[in-house]
């Protein structure tokens, strides 16, 4: 009886340990499922954050060109009114020098009938 109540608390004390291993290991496999989904869960937020900022990061980029195609559009119009008003004028100088050499060439035309006939 003896012998058999010492084969049962080794038994007892072997099925103890055995539930202790199990558990331990039950406890680790559960703490790397959970170390595992942790990961998963930090590189599921990470790849939100990027795309996140890609948009946004595109969404300005696409502002920044929208604005500097406004600039250039702005100063290429001002660029054209200012050889316009430049091409104005000069046109005008031209008008204002042809009908100044037209009057001139009359005034000597009349000068030179006038003079022969006053000599």
């Amino acid at each position: 009886v003896v012998e058999a109540d010492r084969k049962l608390l080794d038994a007892r004390k072997d099925a103890v340990d055995a539930l202790r291993i199990a558990q331990r290991q039950a406890e680790g496999r559960n703490q790397a499922a959970h170390n595992r989904a942790k990961l998963a869960k930090q590189e599921a937020k990470q790849i939100k954050t990027d795309a996140h900022e890609k948009v946004t990061g595109d969404r300005l980029a696409w502002k920044r060109m929208m604005g500097e195609a406004q600039q250039m559009q702005q100063t290429l119009q001002e660029t054209v009114d200012s050889i316009l008003k430049q091409g104005r004028k000069a046109r005008e100088e031209l008008e204002k020098n042809w009908r100044t050499e037209l009057v001139g060439e009359e005034h000597e035309s009349v000068l030179t009938e006038k003079l022969p006939a006053a000599r």
